[in-house]
């Protein structure tokens, strides 16, 4: 997303984000501005068989953050419910964060 392949990013969503969130709205909210990550630092928090949720480190922030991820057809895909597309959240979460 960085680097402007906005269309390779979005065929990362999962089919129900992509029914949730066009891809003019994904690429709108990637317009607001990137959170960076440090994907030296990324580790597994929960996993089913279906689901799996990562932990990311925030590049130059003490914080963390996660993306969950949802297999289809044998491929994991970013689940993005709300929030933006760099800084998912699902719809029970909340930290203060809003759309």
């Amino acid at each position: 997303m960085e680097k402007g392949h906005y269309e390779t990013a979005y065929k990362y969503l999962s089919r129900d984000s992509t029914i949730r969130h066009s891809y003019e709205e994904f690429v709108d909210r990637l317009k607001i501005g990137l959170t960076e990550y440090n994907l030296d630092l990324i580790w597994p928090i929960e996993r089913t068989k279906e689901r799996i949720r990562l932990g990311i480190a925030i590049l130059g922030d003490p914080g963390t953050w996660s993306f969950r991820l949802i297999q289809e057809n044998k491929k994991w895909k970013v689940a993005w419910e709300r929030g933006t597309p760099y800084f998912t959240y699902p719809d029970n979460f909340a930290c203060g964060i809003s759309d």
